[in-house]
């Protein structure tokens, strides 16, 4: 008899590398959740307010995903690592003939809304029932927003553990 474990499964001895693809674009953040009771039937909805640049994000990152990953959605604990790269604003360009040079004083790091929560929610969801089956069984979380020069995305990394 074979105990369960809560592995993933290793596909005939063979251990799942980790899975790592990147997503171009600007990234799009998850929009707040409302739930609310229907009247008369007495069933909870729950609506998203993200729009439809959000559901147009979540479409590339599934389509991205599935280009390097084409089995069933994993099942175990994983370790879910985000880099996402957000377009610098033109002030942090010098003018005049310094035009197209970063300043010295250009932050690395992105620090302005979208706040990284929701921009991990927004991948999550979109990675659900393709690269796992719920985004629970994502328990080590690495995040970070960088300001790009160029190929603004989200370059992800996925480990089963």
């Amino acid at each position: 008899m074979t105990m369960m474990t809560n592995r993933q499964p290793d596909l005939g001895g063979m251990k799942i590398p980790p899975i790592r693809f990147f997503v171009p674009g600007k990234p799009i953040a998850g929009g707040s959740k409302t739930a609310y009771v229907i009247p008369g039937t007495g069933r909870a909805s729950v609506t998203e307010a993200a729009g439809q640049r959000n559901k147009d994000w979540r479409v590339m990152v599934a389509f991205h995903c599935r280009e390097v990953f084409r089995l069933p959605a994993l099942t175990g604990p994983l370790e879910l690592s985000i880099e996402f790269r957000m377009p610098r604003p033109q002030n942090h360009y010098g003018t005049g003939r310094n035009k197209g040079v970063l300043k010295p004083t250009a932050p690395k790091y992105h620090t302005t809304r979208p706040d990284s929560v929701k921009l991990t929610r927004a991948l999550e969801d979109a990675l659900t029932h393709i690269l796992w089956r719920d985004d629970s069984q994502n328990v080590i979380l690495r995040v970070v927003k960088v300001y790009t020069n160029m190929n603004p995305g989200a370059l992800v990394e996925v480990t089963p553990l």
